[in-house]
């Protein structure tokens, strides 16, 4: 018959857990029990039925360590993903909050501008007619005889007509950007358009000793559009070719395709370098600021034109290569015979 279990005297057996940190109450053995009983407690049996009885209860006192470890880390991890949550989510609300007072101020100062732009464009626009009605005036007097007076008066009447031209960019692009501008879109015939066109870009390409052609290949009858504001779109990319090419070849080709029509006006000037190529369609950017003065321009041609084909649903693409030329392209859905 075996020994009974007797705790008579600690100094038996003893197994010291004195100083085991809580740290490593997630291993198993001796150290668990450490853990769950406070890291502090000495256990002292006796005989065989002792050990047994001791290991039996080691292993139960470890299981209950692992399960309530286990809750305890299971209850602080989801309260740490509650509290993160919270914060997230009321750092999203901030967000959302601020974005959508920069949205509303963005709005309102849009809408400020074009509000003083329209109005700084009739305040310019009432003295620049009565400036160009009075050099008409006197160049039809049969006195303004003189070479001298007239190229001077003509001097006058280019320079008001380049400042009407700018008030009017400038206008256009806040109107665009405002989202004030409505299109006419519908079913535009495309070689009635191609020949009007020739006709008002040929004397703007002959400026440099330029040649202007406009070809068309496999066109269907009719492309949607606005008419007006895609006539508008190829004069400004016509335009914009003259001012970069001297003596060259300026052309516009219509070809039809399974998306629609793709219009190119390509030129055989002095190329756009390729770390340039997205800058061209900023507002009042210049590549060559000596070439826009020549020219009279402003460099909103291109951004304008670009606005309005997204307006009609469709991309201004550019390519070019420097001491080669470039070609600007788009391509508009075809409409009904």
């Amino acid at each position: 018959m075996g020994s009974p279990l007797s705790l008579p005297n600690r100094r038996d057996l003893r197994l010291p857990l004195r100083g085991v940190s809580r740290q490593w109450a997630a291993l198993p053995g001796a150290v668990a029990l450490g853990a769950c009983l406070g890291g502090g407690a000495t256990l002292a049996v006796s005989g065989a039925t002792g050990v047994v009885i001791a290991l039996w209860w080691v292993g139960t006192g470890l299981a209950v360590a692992a399960l309530v470890w286990g809750a305890r880390t299971a209850l602080a991890g989801a309260r740490v993903q509650a509290r993160e949550s919270l914060v997230a989510q009321a750092r999203a609300e901030s967000l959302a909050v601020e974005l959508e007072a920069l949205r509303s101020d963005a709005k309102d100062a849009t809408l400020a501008r074009g509000r003083f732009l329209a109005s700084l464009s009739h305040e310019l626009r009432t003295p620049l007619t009565a400036i160009t009605g009075y050099v008409e005036l006197l160049l039809d007097r049969p006195e303004v005889s003189s070479d001298e007076l007239v190229r001077d008066l003509g001097h006058v009447r280019t320079a008001a007509g380049h400042l009407n031209c700018v008030i009017g960019d400038v206008v256009e692009l806040a109107r665009i950007e405002a989202g004030r501008l409505e299109l006419v879109v519908e079913p535009v015939s495309v070689e009635p358009l191609l020949g009007r066109l020739a006709d008002t870009a040929r004397p703007v390409a002959s400026r440099q000793e330029n040649l202007l052609e406009v070809t068309a290949h496999a066109l269907p009858h009719h492309v949607v559009a606005d008419e007006a504001r895609l006539r508008q779109v190829l004069l400004h990319l016509v335009a914009n070719a003259a001012r970069f090419t001297d003596h060259g070849t300026i052309t516009v080709t219509a070809t039809g395709t399974p998306e629609g029509v793709q219009f190119m006006v390509t030129d055989t000037g002095q190329g756009i370098p390729s770390d340039k190529l997205a800058a061209v369609f900023q507002p009042f950017e210049q590549l060559d600021p000596t070439t826009n003065r020549r020219s009279g321009r402003t460099g909103m041609g291109l951004a304008i034109s670009r606005q309005l084909l997204a307006m009609m649903g469709t991309e201004l693409r550019v390519a070019s290569e420097v001491g080669v030329g470039t070609t600007f392209s788009f391509t508009l859905p075809t409409g009904p015979s």
